[in-house]
């Protein structure tokens, strides 16, 4: 049984902000992001957010070749970053969007798994596929970390936009801004690449515990038990920290109206003492849109490429639905 700690080993990093961590993260800070939402377009004047679309739908398929060209992009930042040119792997985890937030079907989403794996950069590993939006990544590791048979694993998030027309038909219908969600709705692309070693090297970052709650409410946003799902994977994430459970630092990519919860989660825990008064809270959702299957790992990516960051970091993540909500706690070595 092979009980060594789980470290990340390098993350590659493709999003409308930039390619790399370094340059993502630039973006992200600077405000200069590749494209930006056009106030023409929605006919309304909320803050830069960066959005993208294709012209028009097109069939199912085109889905897969996009899926695979951004998870292809991922692996080779992740293998120029890291300078392996023949990294292996025991797991290999592809976590593609939902259906209904790719505007595909399950057709679609099969073909794309299938040039995903058929391109894979990593050696012979089990493959295995998850569909889920951004808290579903804390699923996958969560289970990752609790498998003690094996060394080297990759996890591999890719999500795509929504064509125009949909993106259209939302926003007529006043589903993509409203007074009760003036963050919106907003789609875009991104495809991120995780590399976890056992018995890596002392620094690189640690992935000490990763924990997943069940949101059980619907749609309404005031609810009162909205923030209980964030607030208890947040909990047991720190539950696996013990004695460590001070964060200096909070990431999260919440989509939709849910971008609260991330700000109820970190009151939660600074009333608990684990976060200093005055930390921050930095949400990438305000700045990338709702990035689906890939939101949370490019928070996670982000976070990582920031110097300021804390030795305790937690990543939080959510969607647009009742359903699965994560938190990944990474420990950085001391400054």
């Amino acid at each position: 049984m092979n009980t060594d700690p789980v470290r990340i080993a390098g993350i590659g990093l493709v999003c409308a902000a930039g390619t790399g961590l370094g340059s993502a993260h630039a973006a992200l800070i600077s405000g200069d992001f590749m494209i930006s939402r056009h106030p023409g377009w929605f006919n309304r004047d909320y803050e830069r957010q960066v959005c993208s679309w294709v012209e028009a739908p097109g069939p199912a398929c085109a889905l897969a070749p996009r899926l695979a060209a951004l998870a292809g992009a991922a692996q080779d930042d992740l293998l120029r970053m890291t300078g392996a040119s023949d990294a292996l792997a025991d797991r290999v985890a592809l976590l593609l969007p939902l259906q209904n937030d790719a505007d595909g079907d399950a057709a679609a989403l099969a073909a794309a798994a299938q040039q995903i794996a058929a391109q894979l950069r990593f050696g012979p590993g089990t493959v295995t596929v998850h569909p889920g939006g951004s808290a579903h990544l804390a699923v996958v590791i969560a289970t990752l970390l609790a498998d003690p048979g094996w060394q080297s694993a990759v996890v591999i998030a890719a999500d795509c936009l929504l064509p125009s027309a949909r993106l259209a038909a939302l926003d007529r219908g006043q589903r993509l801004f409203s007074d009760r969600n003036p963050w919106g709705s907003i789609p875009s692309e991104a495809g991120v690449a995780i590399w976890l070693r056992r018995g890596a090297p002392a620094f690189l970052p640690a992935l000490p515990a990763a924990a997943w709650s069940e949101e059980p409410v619907g749609p309404e946003d005031h609810g009162a038990p909205l923030f209980r799902g964030m607030s208890d994977a947040l909990s047991g994430g720190l539950d696996a920290l013990g004695s460590q459970a001070r964060l200096d630092d909070i990431w999260g990519d919440c989509g939709n109206g849910r971008y609260h919860a991330s700000e109820q989660a970190h009151a939660v825990i600074r009333a608990g003492t684990a976060l200093p008064a005055g930390a921050p809270l930095v949400n990438p959702c305000r700045a990338l849109g709702d990035c689906g299957a890939a939101g949370m790992a490019v928070a996670l990516a982000l976070s990582l490429a920031d110097p300021a960051a804390g030795p305790v970091t937690a990543v939080l993540g959510t969607g647009n639905h009742a359903g699965p909500r994560g938190a990944l706690i990474i420990a950085r070595p001391p400054r």
